[in-house]
């Protein structure tokens, strides 16, 4: 049975449906109140519920008619027979409050199941019939605590009597959904098949009804080798064929302890009060029914459960092979994918986000490679490091936003001036640029310092905050070697940011050359 679609059927169906549901409603108070009851009238299984609770859900509150006029119709025998102290008033009262208990009822524990229920299809999967049982438990507090208030509030019953008969009262509610209710559930929605040959539902029904007749007729306490039965009707029957078989079990109780002791009374300790020794007999009866109807509706689902694992897993090795293959190709666009990334990541991580040109982590690479590569020819490596003069001053007076623009502008000019395809620049941090020079001896680092202080000069970006020049102008510090395999191109390192010391120290806005022997500046 699915949910409500929230849709209004039309008028005629809508009619017949509350039509028939209060017939089906009042006849099911009828038989409810007829069967064994206690003071006040409370019976022991209240089987309109079983009806409400799958109608409510399929159809939500558009049911609701039906269950009040059936809650009227079939209560009315019940409640004249009771003293309502000649009451009108008190009437009405009684007969509305259980038709609100009735409806709100099944409406919470619709509430409930659509809240939490992950699968539609109830009786499918363990996680849906906790919250089905979570339904049944909790919903019935609601109908209990209006019903017997009431009846409490008129003295039909004792406050001394309110806790038994509210437990009572609610446990009749539950059994109702959790006996009942799924077979309702089921009714076309049934997707497990029977897997039995045709003389076996005959051969268990007798058995059941063997078991039966010695324990009604003979008084032997066999009630819980009828948990075998179920076992196999579990596992041989539908589900639907299963629950109908518990479900025919607990009529077939309910119906003995009506009209005798009960099968369970023997169970009860005999009290010197009948009233106690009946209430403890009927709570034993319907616990039992209660562990039989759990106990087949759990192992049904977990069946359930296990066939459909069992059909995917044939379902998974008949298109195994054409599986693999699919899985394989993806496996190999994926691997070509993740290849591209990594090759674009490998790059990224190579620049400056900022600037474009290569970082710090690249000159740390290409430095090692020239080194080396230079050292086995023996021929000059220059390096120059340059730093913007007053870059704070230019961030401060003009914004850090202008002051990234600054930068882009001063990369792209270092990038006009260094062309050589092995010349290498990069950006070292921060306000500074590094240019690798192979095969360029200091003389040769010189002349590539002039041009990029032209090409400064020639760009003209504003700088009113600088001490040396109207314009953004740069600091040089350079030192070339011929690398040799023992020496570290730290070395030079050290020598050319020794330069730029120098420069800075000697009023920026120039080159100085450091080597061994000392510093030069332009």
């Amino acid at each position: 049975m699915s949910p409500n679609s929230g849709r209004f059927p039309p008028w005629e169906t809508l009619f017949l449906i509350n039509g028939g549901l209060a017939i089906a409603y009042a006849i099911a108070v009828q038989i409810s109140l007829h069967l064994a009851t206690l003071p006040g009238n409370v019976a022991i299984i209240w089987l309109p519920s079983a009806l409400s609770f799958p109608l409510v859900y399929r159809w939500g509150p558009k049911v609701f008619g039906g269950i009040v006029i059936g809650s009227f119709m079939g209560l009315i025998p019940s409640l004249m027979e009771l003293d309502l102290h000649q009451s009108f008033g008190s009437w009405i009262v009684v007969q509305g409050g259980c038709a609100l208990g009735n409806c709100l009822q099944p409406w919470v524990a619709t509430r409930i199941l659509r809240r939490w229920a992950k699968n539609p299809l109830l009786f499918a999967e363990s996680q849906s019939l906790g919250v089905f049982l979570l339904a049944a438990l909790v919903s019935p507090l609601v109908s209990a605590l209006i019903g017997v208030g009431l009846l409490a509030s008129f003295q039909v019953i004792t406050w001394a009597e309110f806790t038994y008969s509210f437990l009572f009262w609610w446990i009749a509610s539950v059994m109702a959904h959790i006996v009942f209710s799924p077979m309702i559930f089921l009714w076309r929605s049934d997707a497990s098949p029977p897997r039995r040959h045709p003389w076996e539902s005959s051969l268990l029904l007798t058995i059941v009804f063997l078991i039966l007749g010695l324990i009604f007729i003979y008084q032997l306490h066999l009630e819980y080798l009828l948990f075998l039965t179920v076992l196999w009707s579990v596992f041989r029957l539908s589900q639907r064929s299963a629950l109908g078989l518990t479900a025919l079990i607990s009529v077939l109780f309910i119906l003995y302890t009506s009209k005798s002791d009960g099968a369970l009374f023997w169970i009860a300790p005999r009290a010197s009060a009948l009233l106690i020794h009946s209430y403890v007999a009927y709570f034993l009866l319907q616990s039992y029914i209660l562990t039989l109807s759990i106990t087949t509706l759990a192992l049904s689902v977990i069946l359930q459960e296990r066939r459909q694992a069992q059909g995917q897993l044939l379902a998974l090795y008949g298109n195994l092979e054409s599986l693999v293959e699919a899985r394989t190709q993806e496996l190999s666009e994926a691997k070509q994918q993740l290849l591209a990334v990594n090759r674009e990541l490998e790059s990224k991580a190579h620049l400056d986000s900022l600037t474009g040109i290569p970082n710090r982590r690249s000159f740390d690479e290409r430095i090692g490679v020239e080194w080396r590569r230079l050292s086995r020819l023996q021929a000059p490596l220059s390096l120059l490091l340059l730093d913007v003069d007053y870059f704070k001053r230019y961030n401060d007076d003009c914004g850090h936003p202008q002051g990234d623009r600054c930068l882009q502008d001063i990369a792209r000019t270092l990038q006009n001036v260094i062309q050589r395809s092995e010349d290498f620049l990069a950006r070292y941090g921060g306000e500074e640029f590094v240019v690798i020079l192979p095969h360029t001896d200091l003389a040769g680092a010189m002349t590539v310092a002039n041009k990029i202080h032209e090409a400064m000069f020639e760009q003209n970006i504003p700088h009113p905050q600088s001490l040396v020049s109207s314009r953004v102008t740069l600091s040089i510090g350079m030192s070339s070697q011929i690398p040799q395999p023992q020496d570290s191109w730290a070395d030079l390192l050290s020598q050319a940011d020794q330069a730029l010391y120098e420069a800075k120290k000697r009023g920026r806005n120039c080159s100085v050359a450091c080597q061994a022997d000392g510093c030069t500046q332009l």
